[in-house]
């Protein structure tokens, strides 16, 4: 790892320094403790890079979370891996450097519940802390071991909700809408309103995978799950794909290149 920052920061190019502590086997069981050391590690590769070449651009990242010591397992969708990322953000905050982290991440073997709680919990807590760089945003499973593309498509629709959320809403009279509250009469609705129409699909996060009809309506329509869901939308991208157009001359400079690459790797 050294070898790589050391020839990244001879030739000028962003060096992400990520050290995997993981508490109660690389590092200490006491979170400060690891930490303290996840800390040390990055700070160290910073002084190397910029000995090297000074002005090497940096990203702090911290993908540490803790070992499961009942299983000797690395459990990437604990609280306390969500714990290691808010430290991350302010530490790099504090240094005034950008931050990595990752976004979706859980234990789970498969689409499941945990999948889905812990991938939300760990996305949640990576967006609200600013993250600047996300790896691993979406489809992973099995602690890294695994990446799946019905739960890419899955995490991108989290993705989107976060992503509202933190949107917010805007405060003034067309939204707060005094006009048409005093309009609508006690039992009425505001389903037929110009308003409505206007503001329905500005307003409100329209689900891509998500279910939202009414259970006869789900049913009558297969009464498909969020995987069946986001196993559809996999095949329909994997219909529609056009490969981008790419200049002849840099895709042959490019396949070159991989070729010189194979034959350097194995002599």
């Amino acid at each position: 790892m050294t070898g790589g920052l050391l020839e990244y920061a001879k030739a000028g190019q962003p060096v992400l320094i990520s050290p995997a502590v993981m508490a109660n086997a690389s590092g200490p069981s006491t979170l400060a403790g690891s930490f303290a050391l996840a800390n040390a590690e990055i700070l160290t590769g910073v002084v190397l890079s910029q000995q090297i070449n000074p002005g090497t651009p940096i990203v702090y990242g911290l993908p540490s979370s803790n070992v499961d010591v009942r299983y000797g397992s690395f459990s990437i969708g604990s609280p306390e891996g969500g714990l290691f990322v808010s430290f991350a953000a302010q530490m790099a905050r504090s240094y005034d450097i950008p931050v990595r982290a990752g976004g979706t991440l859980n234990d789970s073997k498969t689409i499941d519940d945990q999948s889905g709680a812990e991938s939300m919990f760990q996305l949640m807590i990576a967006m609200f802390s600013d993250i600047d760089f996300m790896l691993h945003a979406a489809g992973i499973l099995n602690s890294y071991s695994t990446v799946s593309p019905e739960k890419y498509v899955l995490d991108c629709e989290r993705i989107r909700y976060v992503q509202r959320f933190q949107r917010g809403y805007d405060l003034n009279d067309e939204t707060f809408a005094v006009d048409l509250l005093e309009e609508v009469e006690p039992g009425g609705h505001f389903l037929n309103k110009r308003h409505t129409l206007e503001h329905s699909k500005t307003d409100h996060y329209m689900t891509k995978i998500f279910n939202r009809q009414s259970y006869d309506d789900w049913e009558s329509k297969g009464s498909k799950d969020a995987f069946a869901a986001a196993h559809d939308r996999v095949n329909e991208l994997l219909d529609t794909y056009e490969r981008p157009p790419l200049d002849e001359d840099i895709e042959q400079e490019l396949d070159e290149y991989v070729e010189r690459g194979k034959e350097e790797a194995l002599n």
